[in-house]
């Protein structure tokens, strides 16, 4: 099914290209069982293309396929359409301080403080009502996706031995293809504020950890220098970022613990 998705928003791409010959866009190296990184990239290579101008995306029901997901996850929809309703300069001129990743270093302290910042500009109190997991997945990925030499990949599959098919969150890769390619990655958890409580967000930091340290022994990593980290928010508040499977883990100095209730 996966595929087949893959195929017709594919299909719909392509048609656009016919169309619009000077718009350039290639999709070679998205696997075909990760339409969502798909069309988050054509998005991204779309308003780099067109500063101005709307795009109209006409999603027809594929097998029942749409209806299910609003029907198992309302919130999701509400918050994403929402979003949607902010002028698109506000999340195009917010920047993320991705300087960090690009040098490759160790320390992500200053991109997770970044994301704070930029989540904090961009989501209002209405937005932050529906807000779940995979509306901050997906608005972290759309911007990063934008980033000169940064290729971000959102829940992309893995083969993890002795434990199959595993989806990682954000996968971002630097200088990708080069002697010096390094790999961000990331498992991002969410607590709404009003269940923030420090058990709560010790549960979300054990689960994240687990889950990354697994992901990273997969076989698309094996021979790579990849790094991987445990991203804890509350609200738009990354109040947690810490690099797993290693001596250096630690809670980024810099962030402030949250509001407990």
């Amino acid at each position: 099914m996966y595929d087949s998705f893959f195929s017709a928003v594919a299909l719909g791409i392509n048609d656009f290209k016919k169309r619009y010959p000077d718009f350039i866009f290639n999709y070679d190296n998205v696997s075909k069982s990760d339409s969502v990184t798909l069309f988050n990239n054509f998005i991204s290579a779309y308003i780099s293309y067109a500063d101005e101008g709307k795009l109209y995306v006409m999603i027809d029901e594929y097998d029942n396929f749409a209806n299910q997901i609003l029907s198992q996850d309302l919130d999701l929809f509400k918050c994403t359409a929402e979003l949607r309703l902010k002028p698109s300069d506000i999340f195009r001129e917010q920047k993320l301080d991705t300087d960090p990743l690009l040098d490759g270093a160790s320390d992500i302290s200053a991109f997770a403080d970044s994301c704070t910042a930029f989540l904090s500009t961009i989501f209002t109190n209405q937005v932050l009502t529906h807000m779940s997991e995979m509306v901050l997945n997906l608005v972290l990925h759309t911007k990063l996706s934008s980033v000169r030499g940064v290729v971000a990949e959102l829940q992309k599959p893995l083969r993890v031995p002795g434990k199959g098919e595993k989806f990682a969150d954000l996968v971002l890769t630097i200088n990708r293809g080069k002697r010096n390619e390094c790999i961000y990655l990331i498992e991002l958890k969410y607590a709404a504020k009003k269940d923030a409580t420090e058990a709560r967000i010790e549960s979300l930091k054990k689960e994240a950890t687990e889950q990354v340290c697994t992901y990273k022994s997969a076989l698309e990593f094996s021979g790579k220098n990849v790094m991987a980290y445990a991203m804890i928010f509350s609200g738009s508040e990354c109040v947690y970022c810490g690099r797993q499977g290693n001596r250096t883990e630690s809670d980024a100095s810099s962030m402030s613990p949250p509001d407990f209730y």
